[in-house]
Protein backbone atom coordinates (compact mmCIF):
# COMPACT_ATOMS: atom_id res chain seq x y z
CA UNK A 1 0.00 0.00 0.00
CA UNK A 2 1.22 3.46 -0.85
CA UNK A 3 1.10 6.62 1.20
CA UNK A 4 -2.16 7.90 -0.32
CA UNK A 5 -4.30 4.85 0.59
CA UNK A 6 -2.78 4.74 4.07
CA UNK A 7 -3.39 8.46 4.58
CA UNK A 8 -7.00 8.09 3.47
CA UNK A 9 -7.59 5.31 5.99
CA UNK A 10 -6.11 7.51 8.73
CA UNK A 11 -8.26 10.50 7.73
CA UNK A 12 -11.51 8.52 7.79
CA UNK A 13 -10.58 6.84 11.10
CA UNK A 14 -9.91 10.25 12.64
CA UNK A 15 -13.26 11.56 11.40
CA UNK A 16 -15.08 8.58 12.95
CA UNK A 17 -13.26 9.08 16.25
CA UNK A 18 -14.09 12.78 16.37
CA UNK A 19 -17.71 12.17 15.43
CA UNK A 20 -17.98 9.61 18.24
CA UNK A 21 -16.38 12.01 20.72
CA UNK A 22 -18.70 14.84 19.67
CA UNK A 23 -21.86 12.72 19.80
CA UNK A 24 -22.63 13.86 23.34
CA UNK A 25 -21.99 17.51 22.51
CA UNK A 26 -23.89 17.35 19.20
CA UNK A 27 -22.13 20.38 17.73
CA UNK A 28 -19.58 18.96 15.31
CA UNK A 29 -20.30 17.35 11.98
CA UNK A 30 -17.71 16.18 9.49
CA UNK A 31 -17.63 15.70 5.74
CA UNK A 32 -14.71 14.62 3.60
CA UNK A 33 -14.70 15.99 0.06
CA UNK A 34 -12.24 15.55 -2.78
CA UNK A 35 -11.17 17.89 -5.54
CA UNK A 36 -8.63 16.85 -8.13
CA UNK A 37 -6.92 19.35 -10.41
CA UNK A 38 -3.94 19.59 -12.72
CA UNK A 39 -1.77 22.62 -13.40
CA UNK A 40 -0.35 22.46 -16.92
CA UNK A 41 1.24 25.37 -18.82
CA UNK A 42 -0.03 27.80 -16.16
CA UNK A 43 -3.61 26.59 -16.70
CA UNK A 44 -5.68 24.76 -14.06
CA UNK A 45 -7.94 21.88 -15.11
CA UNK A 46 -10.55 19.99 -13.09
CA UNK A 47 -9.71 16.30 -13.51
CA UNK A 48 -13.13 15.22 -12.21
CA UNK A 49 -15.00 17.33 -14.79
CA UNK A 50 -14.49 16.26 -18.41
CA UNK A 51 -15.23 19.71 -19.92
CA UNK A 52 -11.46 20.38 -20.16
CA UNK A 53 -11.90 24.15 -19.80
CA UNK A 54 -9.18 25.95 -17.84
CA UNK A 55 -10.38 27.32 -14.51
CA UNK A 56 -9.51 30.74 -13.07
CA UNK A 57 -7.38 31.01 -9.96
CA UNK A 58 -8.46 33.67 -7.47
CA UNK A 59 -6.72 35.04 -4.41
CA UNK A 60 -8.53 36.43 -1.39
CA UNK A 61 -6.07 38.94 0.08
CA UNK A 62 -8.19 39.45 3.21
CA UNK A 63 -8.00 35.80 4.20
CA UNK A 64 -4.75 35.01 2.40
CA UNK A 65 -6.10 32.00 0.51
CA UNK A 66 -5.94 30.97 -3.12
CA UNK A 67 -8.90 29.18 -4.67
CA UNK A 68 -9.70 27.65 -8.03
CA UNK A 69 -13.08 29.02 -9.11
CA UNK A 70 -15.42 26.32 -10.40
CA UNK A 71 -13.34 23.38 -9.15
CA UNK A 72 -15.68 20.51 -8.38
CA UNK A 73 -15.77 18.91 -4.94
CA UNK A 74 -17.32 15.49 -4.32
CA UNK A 75 -18.24 14.18 -0.88
CA UNK A 76 -16.79 10.76 -0.04
CA UNK A 77 -17.83 8.37 2.72
CA UNK A 78 -14.79 6.08 2.74
CA UNK A 79 -11.26 5.69 1.34
CA UNK A 80 -12.42 3.48 -1.54
CA UNK A 81 -14.70 6.22 -2.88
CA UNK A 82 -11.73 8.62 -2.90
CA UNK A 83 -9.52 6.12 -4.70
CA UNK A 84 -12.27 5.49 -7.27
CA UNK A 85 -12.47 9.23 -7.99
CA UNK A 86 -8.69 9.50 -8.26
CA UNK A 87 -8.69 6.71 -10.85
CA UNK A 88 -11.25 8.67 -12.91
CA UNK A 89 -8.96 11.70 -13.02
Amino acid sequence: NGIIPQSLVDIFQMVKQREAAAKDVDTDSWEVSISYCEVYNEQVYDLLDPTEKPLPVREDPKVGTVQVAGLSATACANPNEVLDLLSVG
